[in-house]
């Protein structure tokens, strides 16, 4: 058991952007997902989490109201706080996903986030070569700049997420930028894993490059297949960019 008052040292730094109530809930809902405390089972009761992350009960209660407005606990009567199925967490929670991507990128989760973004960013993708305004199709066109120009993979990830975010801008679409918003923190940590060695970013380069273009030409249909392009490869990148330990630990 992690010595009292862990869970404070750990994260003092990141207490102000979401209070210490969030840190907890980050490290019950991190052992919720990689099956520490799995699902339909009751976690550990509040006296004896409260005394191993070295906090107050008023903190613990509040990061168990958080877990169970994203649907990842119930508290019973009697039974005391069980983790829900998995079916009947809030998969899209922007936290939530974050605390996903911080365990690693795991293949199936890529899978499924590709699947989610097949569906929405393909066709904005199109959308954005219909209605785009000149200055946006000129925004999506220096964002491939950037990534070009970009020295770190910091700067290769906040580039990459800027090139998808003005496709979703220039779509039009409040509601299609709002969902683009929700997975943006596990897009941030997915791009990461997928662009470990230079040829796979080259590779990215060329296939953004296609989209932007497309969109820029006011083409539909290349837009959209060139979109489709970017995120089935990513899938394959992030996969092969896994080494051989990582892949025996899923």
């Amino acid at each position: 058991m992690p010595e009292a008052g862990f869970l404070v040292k750990k994260n003092a730094h990141r207490t102000r952007r979401g209070g210490l109530p969030l840190q907890v809930a980050r490290e019950i809902a991190q052992r919720i997902l990689t099956g520490t405390y799995p699902p339909e089972q009751t976690i550990p009761v509040e006296s004896v989490l409260v005394e191993e992350f070295g906090v107050s009960r008023s903190a613990l209660r509040e990061a168990i109201k958080l877990l169970t407005a994203k649907g990842l606990l119930a508290t019973r009567p009697k039974l005391g706080t069980q983790v829900r199925p998995e079916a009947q967490w809030s998969h899209l929670d922007p936290d939530l996903l974050a605390w996903r991507a911080e365990l690693g990128v795991e293949e199936e989760f890529a899978r499924h986030l590709a699947e989610v973004r097949q569906l929405f960013e393909s066709e904005a993708a199109a959308l954005a070569a219909v209605r785009a305004s000149p200055a946006q199709r000129q925004l999506i066109l220096e964002a491939v700049v950037d990534m070009e120009q970009a020295g770190s993979l910091d700067q290769q990830v906040a580039a990459d997420l800027a090139f998808h975010r003005h496709i979703l801008e220039a779509a039009g679409n409040p509601l299609l930028l709002s969902l683009g918003g929700a997975v943006w923190g596990a897009l941030a940590q997915s791009f990461a894993a997928g662009v470990k060695d230079k040829d796979a970013w080259t590779g990215a380069l060329d296939r953004h490059r296609h989209v932007a273009k497309a969109i820029a030409a006011g083409e539909p249909e290349a837009a959209r297949t060139a979109m489709l392009e970017i995120i089935t490869r990513h899938v394959d990148e992030v996969g092969s960019s896994r080494t051989p330990r990582e892949r025996e630990k899923r």
